[in-house]
């Protein structure tokens, strides 16, 4: 398990920041939204495969068809050209090109745009950790973050150990299978529909939806607890939930890390922020069901989840740049630094 964790931190932001290297400030929001769609889509497949492996095989096949699927992602991870991220870009600092010039008039002055250009491009990070992390923005975010995942991430056991006291172990296993699966499903569906919208709506928006979503999924778990067949149509909810927030929160780090230079960092202390949250969802939710009730325990995790809701509604601002101008008025090309040079170089 501690390997486990070990990994699953580091490949998170590892894919995030090489999504950012390959696709560019510009396209990472709609390839962020892809990424997740293929993640959903992934998860669903291998949940599939690994119940007919176990089923018709052996369930010692099962963890062999899962390292299967390692394999492949990391062959494809692998085949990805080096050349082809930009590792200035990835770690979240602006871009800065190099002017082509096809015919320089001397080589002096190519020589100084060029060495303009590299201190330009290896120019350390803007800003420090500590200055990072106490942005206003940056707390609001992690805190609903932490809140979110103490209200979402026991439910689903929760109503699955609620199913099971109740009925027979097959069938209390089939019902937890096509929850998770249904849930998976319609988290692709919303990544498509983000992949296409995120670049037009403001962030802020898609993060007020997620945060109304959740608590009102475990709410709705809560009051239909004793009935199945609802129990397993509310896994849309936790699909659209999920689906928002995984896109969305990597969204508002690139905008709130923007020309830092730290966004891997930005994007650790939130996945700490998550994990902490979850952690601390089961112990809390797990506890209360047994001193409560599963009803009590999930009641319980909605009140703290309309917390964040209304933290982000009062208190966070639109992350989105050019949220104003960016319908009215064309985007104008971003100024160079060495232009300047060239023209100094060319009076001089």
């Amino acid at each position: 398990q501690i390997a486990q964790g070990l990994c699953s931190a580091l490949v998170a932001p590892g894919i995030s920041a090489i999504t950012l290297g390959l696709a560019g400030p510009r396209s990472f929001d709609s390839q962020v939204a892809y990424n997740e769609m293929g993640y959903s889509g992934g998860y669903a497949f291998t949940a599939i495969g690994t119940g007919l492996v176990a089923h018709f095989a052996d369930p010692r096949f099962a963890f062999l068809f899962v390292l299967g699927m390692c394999v492949l992602s990391l062959g494809f991870i692998l085949n990805i050209p080096k050349a082809t991220i930009d590792h200035h870009i990835a770690r979240g600092l602006l871009n800065v090109e190099m002017p082509s010039i096809e015919n320089p008039k001397n080589i002096e002055k190519h020589r100084l745009l060029q060495t303009t250009h590299n201190s330009l491009t290896l120019a350390p990070p803007s800003v420090t950790y500590t200055e990072l992390i106490c942005q206003s923005q940056v707390i609001l975010l992690c805190l609903a973050v932490l809140l979110l995942q103490v209200c979402s991430g026991c439910s689903l056991p929760l109503v699955g150990q609620a199913i099971a006291s109740r009925t027979s172990a097959n069938n209390s296993m089939l019902m937890v299978v096509l929850m998770v699966l249904l849930g998976r499903l319609t988290a692709t569906t919303v990544a498509v529909i983000m992949a296409k919208s995120v670049d037009r709506v403001g962030r802020r928006t898609f993060l007020l939806i997620t945060l109304f979503v959740v608590p009102c999924r475990v709410l709705l778990s809560a009051v239909l607890i004793s009935n199945s067949p609802a129990l397993l149509s509310l896994q849309i909810l936790e699909g659209i939930g999920t689906g928002l927030y995984r896109t969305i929160s990597q969204v508002i780090i690139k905008d709130l890390a923007r020309g830092s230079g730290r966004f891997n960092v930005a994007l650790g202390v939130l996945s700490t922020c998550e994990l902490g949250g979850l952690a601390s969802s089961y112990l809390l939710g797990q506890n209360l069901a047994q001193l409560y009730g599963y009803r009590e325990a999930l009641i319980a995790l909605t009140f703290i989840g309309i917390i964040p809701f209304l933290m982000i509604l009062c208190s966070f601002e639109e992350t989105r740049p050019f949220i104003l101008e960016q319908e009215t008025t064309p985007l104008k090309p971003r100024r160079n630094p060495a232009d300047d040079l060239d023209r100094w170089v060319a009076t001089d």
